[in-house]
């Protein structure tokens, strides 16, 4: 099976870890479920997390102890780098900290081999420590907070609907309305960088504002709004109507009419906009540093939430291919192996290798944009024929795929096959001409040998069908490795 491209698993494993440390009801038990986490994904024998002199946790080394946390603070110090753990010996300890109450908060992981940790792993480790420190406030900050069981609700529902990939939008929708309702907010909204227009940004959702206010504040340039000083300075900010603002920042502050607090959201460690939440209150002199917490946290959800769209958004289209639309060889070779290993004996699926029999005069003739037309129509055509459940993907050039699910017998495959030799020699409109093609099929069923490459087999058998003549297809058996095929050939 080909392999998940790194950015798409660490993206995955960040996601898996959010969910896991976000479901312990207090902080002993966050901290234990992220340590465990660690160890499973590093291969690690030891890991701690050390903030202050405090040990709050540990992995392999026993109880905390005067000792272990005097090894851990000259590992953190840079002192040393090991760190003896019982049963396993010297091992190599990375360190990475991040924040979490004022106090920094250093996440220790260490193993024997390998002993070097690769950068995917060090920028893995970055992002979970970065959810450690974000679950170590969240936990702590619920004892300051006056709605501390809604606050626990709120990021609970934004945490699992990341984990889930419940979409953007809702994810966004769900942080803008645990704002408002945590925070006592009149005006919330999340403003980003528009990805379509290079120094632009859009309102990607908001609360409590006119369309007519909503226009003021996409009319000014986020370099001179709160949002443009969350992003430059990396950090929560807050405004009032009696303090000086950038130009451009009063039509911003009028809109919410009193005053305003934005945290900097992320992608992939890149400032792409804020959190912004304004009050009416006109008694509000300050929001207090709980509020101000907060609103940090759900700026952070939103920036875990956006880097994982995006690595989702990425692996879709590494996975599709950009002409047709159809899933590429990778997601076809995905499906097939999961379609093998499904517990249904009596039913196992076939592949269908389809290549076309007349496109190349046709790309040679009249271009490649009216071979590109052609593939395109063909495509939707291919979808129409096959069966419901079936999955048709672009191996390559003008050869396609078939994935049938659940056959039974040969029969039901031969059928599929000839619907599509069929469908394929009706007429195709390509501009303004008429274009007429055909294909040649190959057909494999799968042994239960796990070892057996079904695609191949198919090609095989489709590379016998074109020799022996076009608009026909041949099943792959045991004697095609003796040049024996059963073939169909259709009747002029």
């Amino acid at each position: 099976m080909p392999s998940t491209p790194s950015n798409v698993r660490s993206a995955h494993q960040l996601a898996e870890f959010v969910a896991s440390v976000s479901e312990q009801a207090d902080l002993t038990r966050a901290v234990n479920r992220a340590l465990d986490h660690l160890c499973e994904t590093f291969d690690a024998e030891f890991t701690a997390v050390l903030q202050g002199d405090e040990v709050l946790g540990s992995t392999g080394y026993g109880p905390p102890s005067a000792a272990l946390t005097e090894r851990l603070t000259s590992i953190v110090s840079g002192q040393t780098p090991f760190i003896d753990v019982p049963g396993a010996g010297q091992c190599t300890a990375v360190v990475f900290t991040a924040t979490a109450d004022g106090v920094p908060c250093h996440v220790v992981v260490a193993r024997t081999q390998p002993v070097v940790f690769s950068a995917d792993e060090n920028h893995l480790l970055r992002n979970m420590t970065r959810v450690l420190g974000m679950s170590l406030r969240t936990f702590r900050l619920l004892d300051s907070l006056r709605e501390r069981q809604r606050l626990l609700e709120r990021l609970s529902v934004i945490q699992r609907s990341i984990a889930r990939r419940a979409g953007l939008d809702n994810v966004l929708s769900a942080i803008i309305t645990g704002v408002v309702d945590l925070l006592d907010a009149d005006s919330a909204l999340i403003r980003l960088a528009n990805r379509e227009e290079p120094g632009g940004h859009v309102v990607a959702g908001s609360y409590g504002l006119t369309r007519e206010q909503l226009e003021t504040i996409e009319g000014v340039p986020a370099d001179n709004s709160i949002t443009g000083r969350a992003v430059r300075e990396n950090s929560l900010v807050i405004e009032t109507p009696d303090a000086p603002v950038a130009p451009g920042m009063k039509e911003t502050l009028s809109a919410f009419n009193v005053m305003l607090m934005a945290a900097p959201i992320h992608d992939a460690g890149t400032n792409v906009g804020a959190i912004i939440v304004g009050s009416h209150d006109a008694t509000r002199r300050r929001f207090t540093e709980g509020e101000q917490e907060a609103l940090a946290l759900f700026a952070e959800h939103a920036s875990i939430a956006l880097t994982d769209a995006r690595a989702v958004e990425a692996m879709e289209l590494a996975m599709y291919d950009p002409l047709t639309q159809l899933p590429n060889r990778v997601l076809f070779r995905d499906r097939l192996a999961e379609a093998r290993g499904a517990e249904e004996s009596e039913r196992r699926p076939a592949v269908l290798f389809i290549d076309l029999d007349g496109f190349k005069s046709v790309n040679d003739t009249m271009g490649h944009m009216a071979g590109d037309e052609l593939l395109t129509d063909l495509a939707l055509r291919l979808s129409w024929l096959v069966r419901p459940g079936d999955l048709v993907a672009r191996h390559g050039g003008d050869e396609f795929t078939v994935l049938l699910q659940g056959i039974e017998t040969p029969l039901e495959a031969t059928a599929v096959a000839k619907r599509i030799l069929d469908g394929i020699r009706e007429p195709f409109v390509v501009g303004a001409a008429t274009v007429t093609i055909g294909a040649s099929i190959g057909i494999a069923f799968d042994d239960g040998n796990e070892l057996t490459d079904l695609v191949e087999r198919a090609d095989r058998a489709m590379y016998v069908a074109k020799q022996r003549g076009r608009g026909s297809f041949e099943v792959f058996t045991a004697a095609t490795l003796k040049d024996t095929l059963q073939s169909w050939t259709p009747a002029l």
